[in-house]
């Protein structure tokens, strides 16, 4: 059985043996990484076997972030077992203390693990902790505990985290700027935006996906102005961002986050800001996303890719949240030029097509439609069969004709 069919059928004694048995590197790191979504005796037992014996530093890594994905149970079963850890009773204060002592095992994926566990306290000490550990040698034991402060979300961890912006390890300067995100207190955003403008490429990328992560509206201003950065890569990762903060917005200030997007953004037409909101029309599994996404391309006024834009906000119409249906008509009439309206008009006369989502286009075409559109929509009320067409075809019929008065 190939590693695929086998994640495919979720077949744990297979993964289990692409672990144990692969002369392949590659095969074992994604079986380990795999095996992070099972539970049980023999899948821990597994994965702490890879961390205590195999060869390569990857699938070691592998296995420590999967035994932190099923659990504090599991990384305290590897500890104990590799480096002699004697888990004590009692509160997490305690445990603290016995754990920091595992942060200094000469082997480096017991340090990770080390780390992993303390991110599972509910502890504030185990922060001092941590941020005395990111100064460790190994850069994947680095990684972890950035990761590990983000997980605890304290302010203390912020003044050592934005050290870690000069690391020469980019995931770990990665998982600095996402645990800044994710604590996203005034002085952790003022942190990040510190640094949206840096000469680095890839601290620019890396501080923009941070900040779509923090949750807090208070970027978006500036993550729109990252969306002319000089790197595709970077305007990219920002538009990503600002639509999961406006997925965010509180009500109270929705409006005037939107207002200030649409001010930034409206006059592009650059494909490193259209083909993500595309894309997540397209294949996004959120409702709020593609919802945020329609309205933002409704705000595009740039001409390139009107055709695929158009297409992917009327694939919409008929999608199963009423709400982003309707914020996908709002922006196909803002957009409303010659291509809308076509596309907009085939698709209203499609028979085949869902009676709700046609009489939705049939809407928007009242709304931009011109002469022949207004024919053609009279001849529609006489031949359709779908009483919700034909009655907003009505509609937007006495619209055009008031409109042409």
């Amino acid at each position: 059985m190939s590693l695929y069919q086998a994640e495919k059928d979720g077949d744990l004694d297979a993964l289990v043996g692409y672990l144990a048995r692969s002369g392949n590197e590659t095969v074992r790191e994604r079986a380990a990484r795999l095996l992070g979504a099972f539970e049980g005796e023999q899948v821990t037992e597994a994965l702490i076997e890879s961390v205590d014996t195999d060869d390569s530093p990857v699938v070691r890594a592998a296995a420590v972030d999967s035994l932190d994905a099923i659990g504090i149970e599991a990384v305290f079963a590897c500890m104990e077992r590799i480096a002699s850890f004697e888990r004590a009773s009692g509160a997490d204060w305690v445990a603290v203390d016995d754990i920091a002592a595992v942060l200094d095992s000469p082997q480096p994926e017991i340090r990770m693990a080390a780390a992993s566990a303390l991110a599972h306290l509910d502890e504030p000490r185990a922060v001092s902790v941590l941020t005395h550990a990111l100064s460790d040698s190994d850069p994947r034991v680095r990684e972890r505990v950035a990761r590990a402060c983000g997980s605890l979300g304290h302010p203390q961890a912020i003044v050592p985290l934005e050290a870690r912006f000069d690391d020469e390890s980019a995931d770990v300067r990665r998982e600095a700027a996402v645990a800044l995100g994710r604590i996203a207190t005034d002085s952790a955003l003022s942190v990040l935006l510190d640094r949206i403008d840096d000469s680095s490429e890839t601290v620019r990328y890396i501080v923009v996906s941070a900040l779509g992560e923090s949750g807090r509206p208070e970027p978006v201003a500036a993550l729109a102005e990252a969306t002319a950065d000089p790197s595709p890569l970077v305007r990219r990762a920002a538009v990503l961002s600002v639509v999961e903060l406006l997925s965010g917005a509180p009500a109270e200030r929705s409006h005037a986050i939107r207002e200030a997007v649409s001010e930034t953004l409206s006059a592009t037409d650059d494909p490193s800001v259209l083909d993500p909101l595309i894309e997540i029309l397209e294949s996004g599994d959120r409702s709020v996303q593609k919802r945020n996404a329609a309205w933002l391309l409704g705000q595009l006024t740039g001409p390139a890719r009107k055709r695929r834009v158009v297409d992917g906000l009327i694939s919409l119409l008929d999608d199963d949240d009423g709400l982003t249906a309707q914020v996908a008509v709002t922006s196909l009439v803002s957009i409303g030029d010659t291509a809308a309206e076509q596309r907009l008009l085939t698709f209203a006369l499609d028979e085949r097509r869902n009676e709700n989502a046609r009489a939705k286009a049939v809407f928007a075409l009242g709304q931009i439609g011109d002469e022949r559109t207004r024919e053609r929509l009279d001849r529609l009320i006489d031949t359709t069969n779908a009483d919700p067409v034909r009655r907003q075809a009505f509609s937007a019929v006495a619209k055009l004709d008031g409109g042409n008065e």
